[in-house]
């Protein structure tokens, strides 16, 4: 239990009254006892934790709760730190001649997994699961850390040395991981396959809510992106590839969270056939703690899992050949879609575009703006939802789209805010350097049966002002393209219009 001592001096820096603080639950681990404290601060709910841990390691904390912020603000979600008064993550505190690390964090809503439970284990929740990882991944690779000397990397000595030191008692463990060790620290590092990580993202540590899953307890260091998929997968098995009625989950737990995180995030097959051997270092590493147990029990279970480790055997039904088969097999989804959207003024080509790349035999699917109506357009919650739905059918299925729209309602600055624009290809087509007089002949000249010209009665005037109206939206796509640094394409001057759409085509395709 924390002391006084310390509760005061948290109450004091994050302003909270102690009569709130209680300790929510305890978790017991082989070689010690936790527990999750709670105060309540403005009618929301807080994790308190008090670490004991050296000094140096309050860099560590404050790096790791500045990637968090940057990752609830990018529309992840976790568990997000709260402030002190003085603006800091983190405080220390000296109490019987040891440091300890407090910090709090927002307490997240949800349930924990249960795997007798459909509702909080099944393929939904393996692939929110691996997304979500996908997603920090993913945003970690633009991440510019604001303590960037105090970012720690994962290999830094911390994890080697006397943490392994104890398996020299058994020969062949220690010079399996002593080789494994090896292996991995001759990994390449680089950013799309290095970086800050959670590095724990096991069950225990996110909470379930509607499918979705809300994650929390991240560790403070960098490392491989398979590294901490190997870590999740090992313990999602270990945990709950079996439930009491006997269905095993191990090849749908596999598959679901892959193709969730690839979905977010892309892993080349190298990646991807790394993941079994942090699934190993997983388990070796789980192995440590139970050993300094001497229960008679445990002493059995030390027993089985050296077995396991020495033979090359996961769980009793699998060994690391049939994993590798299974994580293989589920890479199938590392085909990254596109979705491609074309914004532009009428006559100015999307539509040709777009089509084209419909009959390219690429298996594009074609969503017109025109056919979901202003009304559609003007709601930018659903536009959104439209949009993240290709986006994830896109890095899911490797499936390709296309969205072509005038964007008088959905706008450029609308794309600005969506959190997942990045992985959209986006392009704006038009002609601003044409004159009203050719924008009303192109009007009629280019006009379908099915254009809107043919279905209403058009005079010269209506003609005059739809005219004006185009030429001043060329002008205000263009400013906007030069503002939000989106591509634009003049499709009414130079070249032939035919030539300029094709080697836009081309271009797209190329990217397929």
């Amino acid at each position: 239990m924390v002391s006084q001592n310390l509760l005061e001096f948290a109450s004091k820096n994050y302003g909270f009254d102690v009569n709130t603080f209680k300790v929510e639950y305890a978790i017991t681990f082989p070689d010690q006892k936790r527990e999750i404290y709670v105060f309540n601060k403005d009618g929301k709910e807080y994790i308190l934790k008090c670490d004991p841990c050296p000094e140096r390691y309050i860099r560590y904390t404050r790096a790791k709760m500045d990637f968090i912020c940057y990752l609830a603000e990018n529309n992840v979600s976790v568990a997000s730190p709260l402030k002190t008064s003085k603006n800091d993550f983190v405080i220390s505190e000296y109490e019987n001649g040891i440091n300890y690390i407090i910090t709090a964090l927002e307490k997240v809503s949800g349930q924990r997994w249960d795997n007798d439970d459909p509702d909080k284990w099944n393929d939904r929740i393996f692939y929110n699961w691996g997304k979500v990882m996908g997603d920090i991944h993913h945003l970690a690779k633009d991440y510019k850390p604001a303590y960037k000397h105090d970012v720690r990397d994962f290999y830094d000595g911390h994890y080697w040395g006397s943490f392994f030191d104890c398996l020299t008692a058994y020969p062949d463990v220690y010079n399996i991981t002593t080789e494994l060790l090896n292996d991995i620290v001759d990994l390449p590092r680089d950013k799309d396959s290095y970086g800050l990580i959670h590095g724990d993202m096991h069950p225990d540590n996110f909470y379930i809510e509607d499918d979705k899953i809300k994650v929390f307890d991240f560790g403070d260091s960098t490392g491989w992106f398979a590294q901490d998929i190997g870590i999740a997968l090992f313990d999602a098995l270990w945990w709950g590839r079996k439930d009491n009625k006997g269905n095993n989950f191990t090849n749908t737990i596999i598959e679901n969270f892959l193709k969730g995180y690839l979905s977010a995030n892309q892993l080349s097959d190298f990646w991807i056939s790394k993941i079994p051997m942090f699934m190993k270092y997983r388990q070796i590493s789980a192995f440590v703690p139970w050993f300094f147990n001497s229960d008679d029990t445990e002493e059995q279970y030390q027993k089985e899992w050296k077995c396991n480790i020495e033979n090359g055997i996961l769980f009793d039904e699998y060994d690391w050949k049939s994993i590798s088969d299974i994580i293989e097999n589920s890479s199938r989804y590392n085909k990254q879609g596109k979705v491609v959207i074309i914004g532009g003024c009428p006559r100015a080509g999307k539509t040709t575009l777009s089509v084209k790349l419909v009959q390219s035999g690429k298996g594009f699917s074609k969503i017109s703006g025109d056919q979901l109506g202003d009304a559609f357009l003007r709601d930018f919650d659903r536009v959104k939802t439209l949009l993240e739905s290709l986006v994830e059918d896109a890095g899911a299925y490797g499936v390709n789209a296309v969205f072509d729209y005038y964007p008088d309602n959905f706008t450029l600055s609308d794309i600005e805010k969506l959190p997942f624009k990045d992985k959209l290809d986006i392009y704006f087509l038009g002609f601003p350097d044409i004159p009203v007089d050719k924008i009303k002949y192109n009007i009629m000249h280019y006009a379908e049966p099915t254009d809107w010209i043919y279905a209403y009665n058009t005079d010269d005037d209506y003609l005059e002002v739809v005219a004006k109206r185009i030429y001043d939206f060329n002008i205000k796509i263009k400013e906007d393209c030069a503002k939000y640094g989106y591509r634009y394409i003049n499709t009414g001057v130079g070249d032939d219009r035919a030539v300029i759409l094709n080697s836009l085509y081309n271009e797209i395709i190329e990217k397929c």
